[in-house]
């Protein structure tokens, strides 16, 4: 039996080097992008999504109230405490990097492919 690889189907999930539109990505995907920049292009600019796993309660319901609490603070147009005492100017070159990376013809040339990577390029199981 062949493992099927998915695609992505919403076109908003998808990066479009022509469109003028910023590109929105969820915190998560910003993680996703630091912990392998590779993983990051394959599935925001060739569309494959990686193997998904069950959902965890305590998880989404610790990510919706910090949504709804750093909406109020975006509404207001003001920092959260959190990132005023943290030093977050990293974030930016981050941003720079990932807008690079969306940017390739190819995934980025790294030295060892994480286990998704391995995944979503060959099928193989992790």
């Amino acid at each position: 039996m062949k493992d099927a690889v998915s695609f992505r189907t919403r076109k908003t999930s998808i990066y479009d080097k022509k469109s003028n539109t910023p590109f929105k990505i969820s915190r998560s995907k910003f993680f996703n992008f630091m912990s392998c920049k590779r993983c990051f292009y394959l599935d925001r600019v060739k569309g494959l999504k990686e193997p998904s796993m069950p959902g965890w309660a305590l998880n989404v319901a610790v990510d919706e109230l910090l949504k709804k609490e750093f909406d109020e603070y975006r509404k207001e147009q003001k920092p959260h405490p959190i990132m005023v005492k943290v030093n977050t100017d990293w974030i930016e070159k981050k941003i720079i990097e990932m807008k690079d990376v969306l940017n390739l013809d190819e995934p980025p040339k790294i030295e060892k492919t994480c286990e998704k990577c391995a995944y979503l390029e060959g099928g193989k199981k992790f």
